[in-house]
């Protein structure tokens, strides 16, 4: 066949599924102005990489927006910024 073209391949796409949560979320470090946290990679990925963790927080489970991501799955710690004192935070 000329350059570029060849026979059609056929793949079969199975979706990916749902991975498990991480593991031992952990508060890492804290201070008046931030807070660290920390986990370990779930047990199950769905079958597909996992390519990074996408952070949300709030001050009630109601108010929980996206706050951040990891730049990849090796990455499993992420500073909050901007926290108010005496404010709990669910995540």
């Amino acid at each position: 066949p000329p350059k570029g073209e060849g026979n059609p391949a056929a793949l079969d796409i199975a979706p990916c599924g749902t991975p498990s949560a991480v593991r031992n979320f952990r508060v890492l470090s804290r201070s008046s102005e931030h807070v660290r946290i920390g986990w370990d990679p779930p047990t199950s990925t769905g079958e597909c990489p996992i390519l990074g963790y996408v952070i949300f927080a709030g001050a009630t489970e109601d108010s929980v927006v996206e706050v951040g991501r990891t730049p990849s799955a090796l990455d499993t710690s992420f500073m909050y910024s901007g926290v108010t004192p005496d404010i709990e935070y669910v995540f």
